[in-house]
């Protein structure tokens, strides 16, 4: 009996791996998507990464299943480029790029924003320790990290 119950979970477990590899698939790809179309630059991208950080590190552990990568990137880039960029996208436009609607885009990054504690700025040496953080986390992977384009 214990080892059907076992076994039992090892399938449950592995049916909840597989629907995790499925969104996470999904999400890679409207990331690729959103990346693609909208060209947002990599300055963007990592100060968005960022912000994704200081919010995983406030709220601690999270059910992976209760998160939509693809929205949580959607809304750190939406915040990073108005922060970088004179002349940002609308949320129109970033609406027009992924596919959710201006309503959900402002509701989201107001929940984002209050997340961080309305605290978008990052600081030229803070950003350059935290790229450094991210190259070392690549390289530990394995990865060729291709950060040394940022101007430092």
């Amino acid at each position: 009996v214990l080892t059907r119950i076992l076994k039992s979970f090892d399938e449950v477990e592995e049916k909840k791996l597989a629907e995790l590899k499925l969104e996470m698939a999904k999400s890679e790809l409207f990331i690729k998507n959103l990346v693609n179309q909208t060209k947002i630059s990599n300055e963007t991208i990592l100060l968005g990464l960022n912000y994704i950080q200081k919010i995983k590190l406030k709220q601690g552990k999270v059910k992976d299943r209760e998160i939509d990568f693809g929205r949580v990137f959607l809304t750190s880039v939406i915040l990073a480029d108005t922060m970088l960029n004179d002349n940002p996208y609308s949320v129109k436009a970033w609406s027009m790029a992924s596919g959710v609607c201006s309503e959900d885009l402002v509701k989201m990054k107001v929940e984002f924003c209050s997340l961080l504690d309305y605290e978008l700025n990052l600081g030229w040496r803070d950003f350059q320790s935290w790229l450094s953080s991210l190259e070392e986390f690549l390289e530990f992977l394995g990865e060729t990290s291709g950060l040394n384009s940022i101007n430092r």
